[in-house]
């Protein structure tokens, strides 16, 4: 149980709910419980004081006027001060070194040349239309020379020329 204080103790309230309540000592009542020469010691709740004194409800009053709009005048512009400019720094940069020596190592030996990698899985397609176009002009150009062709034996890649 909370400890006894005075009234005046108490912390207040700055806004009030329709169920808060206010202690009442009821002067009318100077016999039974809670009461004394003084009075009868009660409670009552925010919302049953609002009835007793406005029955018909809290009453409104009109609107008031609005009021004036005030604008002070403008400030005179502040002073704007602006310094000599300085002198200009001194620069100093230093010689431009020598180049250096430029070292390159020789080229390495070729490597081996490779195994050959494995046979791909091949892929047939579905077969595609055929259409025959009208036949073109037979025109034989001249022999050209003989290619190179490519031999692989024991894992070594060969070129011979014909």
């Amino acid at each position: 149980m909370a400890q006894s204080k005075k009234i005046s103790e108490l912390d207040s309230v700055f806004s009030l709910t329709s169920a808060d309540e206010f202690i009442v000592i009821d002067k009318s009542t100077i016999t039974g419980d809670d009461a004394a020469a003084s009075g009868k010691t009660s409670k009552i709740t925010f919302d049953k004081v609002k009835e007793g004194m406005f029955p018909a409800g809290i009453p409104e009053g009109e609107k008031g006027v609005p009021g004036e709009s005030i604008t002070g005048s403008k400030g005179e512009p502040g002073q704007s001060i602006t310094g000599a400019k300085g002198e200009v720094g001194v620069s100093t940069k230093g010689e431009k070194g020598s180049m250096g020596d430029s070292i390159k190592g020789s080229t390495g030996v070729a490597g081996p040349v490779g195994p050959p990698g494995p046979i791909g899985t091949s892929v047939k397609g579905e077969p595609g239309q055929s259409v025959k176009g009208s036949q073109g002009n037979s025109i034989t150009g001249p022999q050209g020379s003989a290619g190179v062709r490519m031999e692989i034996s024991n894992g070594i890649l060969t070129f011979i020329t014909q």
